[in-house]
C-alpha cells in the first residue's frame, strides 16, 4: 500500500512539475485548523510525515498557515485547542487581512491566487476548501484519508488549462507549418532567371613579363703570343 501510494505521489508531483512548473525539491504546504485537527486525531506528526512523504529532508519542507487560520481555531475553542497549538509552530504566511481575519477558506484562496514567488501545495479536510482548490488550476490538493497523508489526483480544472495550452501550441505549429509550406511553393513555381556571362576579353602580355633581355658583351680571348710581353 506505501509503494502505491508513493508511486502515485511521484506521479502527481511529476505532472506539476512539468504542466505548472513545480519545483519538486523543495515543497511548501499549507496547513489549515482542519488538517492538523484531523492529524492530531490519527496521530500524525505533521512535522515529521511530510519530509518522508515526499521524500525529501526536513529543511526542504517548510509548513506554512496564517493568522486568520490559527484565529479560526482559536474561537472554536476546546475542541480545536490542539489544532491551534500546532498551527502556532508553522511560519506564517502574510495575508492581506491583518487584523480583520476572515475564515481559513477566503484567506487561503485569496493567498494562493495573489502568490507568485511561492507555489504552495493545500492540506485541508474542509469541504469548502477542497472545492476552491480543486477550483483553482495548478494548486495540488493534500488531505488524510484511512489514517494516512495523501495527494489528490490533479483536478479536472487543472486538466482542462493543461489541454488548452497544448491545444494552443499545436494550433501555433500547425500555422507554422502552413507558411512554411505555403514559401517552398511560391519559390518553387517562382521563374528562375538565367543570368547572362560576359565573354572575358583577351588580356594583353603582362608588361612586368616583357622585359627587354640584356645583351650579351662578346670578349675575344686574349693571345698569349701575341701579348706585349712576348715580343
Amino acid at each position: 500500500m506505501k509503494i502505491r501510494r508513493h508511486k502515485h505521489t511521484k506521479r502527481v508531483l511529476k505532472y506539476y512539475h512539468s504542466n505548472f512548473k513545480f519545483d519538486t525539491k523543495f515543497f511548501n504546504v499549507l496547513i489549515d485548523g482542519t488538517f492538523a485537527n484531523e492529524a492530531l486525531n490519527c496521530k500524525i506528526n505533521i512535522a515529521e510525515q511530510l519530509p518522508n512523504f515526499f521524500d525529501v529532508k526536513e529543511n526542504k519542507c517548510k509548513l506554512w498557515t496564517t493568522k486568520c487560520a490559527i484565529h479560526e481555531t482559536e474561537i472554536l475553542g476546546k475542541p480545536t485547542r490542539g489544532a491551534m497549538l500546532i498551527l502556532k509552530q508553522y511560519q506564517l504566511a502574510e495575508c492581506q487581512h491583518k487584523r480583520q481575519y476572515v475564515s481559513s477558506e477566503k484567506c487561503f484562496k485569496d493567498l494562493i491566487n495573489k502568490s507568485v514567488d511561492k507555489k504552495y501545495i493545500v492540506a485541508t479536510q474542509s469541504e469548502s476548501l477542497k472545492e476552491i482548490v480543486r477550483n483553482t488550476p495548478g494548486v495540488p490538493l493534500m488531505l488524510i484519508s484511512h489514517n494516512a497523508i495523501n495527494l489528490e489526483k490533479p483536478s479536472e480544472s487543472s486538466d482542462k488549462l493543461v489541454n488548452q495550452q497544448t491545444e494552443g501550441k499545436l494550433a501555433v505549429k500547425d500555422e507554422l507549418d502552413v507558411i512554411k509550406k505555403m514559401k517552398q511553393k511560391l519559390l518553387e513555381n517562382k521563374p528562375q532567371v538565367k543570368r547572362l556571362h560576359k565573354k572575358k576579353k583577351a588580356k594583353g602580355p603582362n608588361p612586368l613579363s616583357c622585359k627587354k633581355s640584356k645583351k650579351k658583351q662578346n670578349f675575344k680571348p686574349i693571345n698569349k703570343k701575341n701579348s706585349p710581353k712576348n715580343n
